[in-house]
């Protein structure tokens, strides 16, 4: 929704396809527990509330929906600090044609 606003175009579609998903046997617990819930009638949502340039996107320009009787699970995550400082963010600039 980012992208096809800073380029003008409707929102459409995403698909998302994940290969070589791992679980940790520190997430079993939380997993089981996502597993077993019933699914919601409503799904949430998320919209971008202001039209705007992509780098001047805040989170406040975002506005979730129907998240009220999601309730949280606690799942421990990871991150090397190490791959952060090496990540090269230049390469993300969004160009418009």
């Amino acid at each position: 929704m980012m992208i096809a606003n800073h380029l003008g175009y409707k929102v459409g579609k995403f698909c998302h396809y994940v290969h070589n998903l791992h679980v940790y046997d520190r997430h079993f617990d939380a997993a089981k527990e996502l597993l077993e819930r019933i699914p919601l009638d409503v799904q949430p949502s998320i919209e971008l509330i202001r039209k705007c340039d992509f780098y001047d996107i805040t989170i406040n320009d975002f506005k979730i929906n129907n998240v009220e009787d999601i309730k949280k699970i606690k799942f421990i995550i990871g991150i090397s600090y190490l791959n952060l400082l090496n990540f090269n963010y230049n390469r993300l600039r969004l160009v418009s044609i």
